[in-house]
């Protein structure tokens, strides 16, 4: 007897929030399901084949019956079907019962419906008529030394420029083995954490904030009083030391930090003037490690707006985990290449693939190669219909 092979849920690698409104009232949810789902072309919700489920029977106390392909495995007590119509909408229903292979009894307990309408349909490229490749991705092992040194030092530097038309009293510090450590600077390289001081008077840092007590530091050290005649004598009344992060393999390295001093109290919103700061420098800094690879790739489904990209490649793989955006080329069959840079919106993990789901950011040449886009889009779906 062929044995057959169970279908397994896709696991999320990375998923963008959509916006929702949801229902939980249980009188609302099972409206939605039989009015607005009507019970019918519903699909599981986290499967590579997106198999379809099917309602059978309401029972008395208000479960209900539905059956789907035997071979799934529900390793959960609960799962999620959706559809999608203007909006898209998901309901989340929990199993009481499992009857028999593929036949459940369960209860709808939420439903969420997407804010936004869906902007356009997907269109499967069922004769395999696209490809994608020439990948433009950030390299998979960051060189440190790089990121400290001549390269790095000019990305500090302009930046820094930019901070100091707001906060002209301000420097931006990669931290090397030669850069000079003051007492504060090094309680930002031991703890990572914000020194921020808004008076120095009393020394009083923001609270809720996950500053560094200094205060508190300066006592146990025996030096607040000598701090705060130093702090004086130069005419500072507030200051603030940010340490600045790189992510890279979802881990954190500290790569130098912000200072800003005033002979005022420095306004709270300079931590998000810095947290900014740190988002621009990853960005650059990633932009700097940039590589190609010639590798061609399959596209599951396209639309105007973006694809859903079967991503086999290891190296590939490992790039987009890193940085979620890059560049790539785009074939129709027969038709020269379109170049496009994506942002990745979603990842699951299915076997050995990674399916990616991106948005389309930009082109080379915008017009023209939407232009060009839309209108093989537009011959690949009237050929689908045909």
């Amino acid at each position: 007897m062929e044995k057959v092979e169970k279908i397994s849920p896709l696991e999320i690698i990375k998923q963008d929030k959509r916006s929702w409104e949801t229902v939980t009232v249980p009188a609302k949810v099972e409206y939605i399901l039989k009015e607005y789902l009507m019970l019918k072309d519903l699909t599981l919700k986290g499967f590579e084949q997106k198999p379809e489920i099917y309602y059978s029977e309401r029972k008395s106390d208000g479960t209900y019956i539905f059956k789907t392909e035997p071979t799934i495995s529900f390793s959960e007590k609960h799962f999620t079907i959706y559809k999608t119509l203007n909006k898209h909408i998901e309901i989340d229903m929990e199993v009481t019962s499992i009857i028999s292979n593929g036949v459940l009894r369960c209860k709808p307990v939420i439903a969420r419906i997407a804010k936004e309408n869906r902007k356009q349909s997907r269109i499967l490229d069922r004769e395999n008529m696209i490809i994608s490749s020439n990948f433009m991705v950030a390299k998979e092992n960051v060189d440190i030394s790089k990121i400290l040194g001549f390269s790095g030092q000019l990305i500090f530097s302009d930046i820094e420029k930019e901070l100091k038309l707001s906060y002209p009293n301000s420097k931006l510090v990669p931290l090397t083995k030669q850069t000079p450590l003051n007492e504060e600077v090094e309680i930002v390289r031991r703890k990572n954490q914000i020194v921020f001081v808004t008076d120095i008077d009393t020394m009083t840092s923001p609270k809720n904030l996950n500053c560094f007590d200094l205060i508190t530091h300066y006592l146990e050290e025996g030096s607040l009083d000598e701090k705060i005649t130093q702090f004086r004598k130069e005419k500072i009344k507030s200051f603030v030391y940010y340490p600045i992060s790189f992510q890279i393999d979802q881990k954190k390295l500290l790569i130098g930090y912000g200072y800003t001093y005033s002979s005022q109290s420095l306004p709270i919103e300079i931590l998000s003037t810095y947290k900014d700061i740190e988002e621009n420098l990853n960005k650059k800094i990633m932009d700097f490690n940039i590589t190609v690879l010639s590798v061609k790739q399959n596209i599951i489904n396209i639309c105007e707006g973006g694809m859903l990209l079967d991503i086999t490649d290891p190296n590939l793989q490992k790039s987009i985990l890193i940085k979620p955006s890059f560049t790539m080329d785009i074939t129709f069959k027969l038709q020269p290449p379109l170049r496009f840079a994506v942002e990745v919106k979603h990842v699951h993990k299915f076997g050995t693939s990674l399916f990616v789901g991106v948005a389309i950011a930009g082109s080379n040449d915008t017009e023209k190669a939407m232009e060009n886009y839309r209108s093989f889009l537009h011959f690949i779906n009237k050929k689908n219909t045909q």
